[in-house]
């Protein structure tokens, strides 16, 4: 095994690798949606060429050994759909930072809202150098941190702060 294969690599989706990368990004979200209890699946089964033409939509994937490992995908720069998925095995890399922070150099603003909860997911954003700037109260005892990250953030022109 050479030292390339060993690296992770992020592959950006566009819509010309579409076709190459589709049914092995849903084999993947729909096995990890099934360990996590989550929904994610219907909405990347209804991604098209279109989707990728679009400034606001992004997927990058990180490979290792030519599999999928973690995929981050934004749909309106995250404020309709944002997920940040992470095989078990790979949790406690530095895997989900890199996918971030190379989503934010690809869109350069984006929005993530993560459960209160959610410790580690709160770590990777704030690691990546994105900034809680509110929270939102969806009952049933469960609070969303909402994370915003890119351009504002070094200019400080977030409106929702005051």
């Amino acid at each position: 095994m050479t030292a390339k294969e060993d690296m992770m690599n992020i592959i950006k989706m566009t819509s010309d690798n579409l076709i190459i990368y589709l049914k092995p990004l849903l084999r993947f979200v729909r096995r990890i949606d099934k360990q996590n209890h989550t929904a994610y699946y219907p909405w990347f089964l209804k991604l098209t060429k279109h989707s990728f033409l679009r400034n606001d939509t992004a997927i990058h994937l990180a490979a290792w050994r030519g599999k999928i490992i973690a995929v981050v995908a934004v749909e309106s720069l995250g404020k309709a759909h944002a997920s940040l998925q992470v095989e078990p095995r790979f949790i406690r890399t530095n895997v989900a930072p890199s996918l971030l922070k190379s989503l934010l150099s690809d869109l350069h603003t984006c929005y993530f809202a993560f459960p209160a909860d959610a410790k580690r997911e709160i770590r990777w954003a704030l690691d990546s150098g994105f900034v809680c700037y509110t929270y939102e109260d969806r009952g049933d005892c469960e609070t969303m941190y909402w994370f915003e990250g890119g351009e504002k953030i070094a200019t400080g022109s977030t409106e929702k702060e005051a």
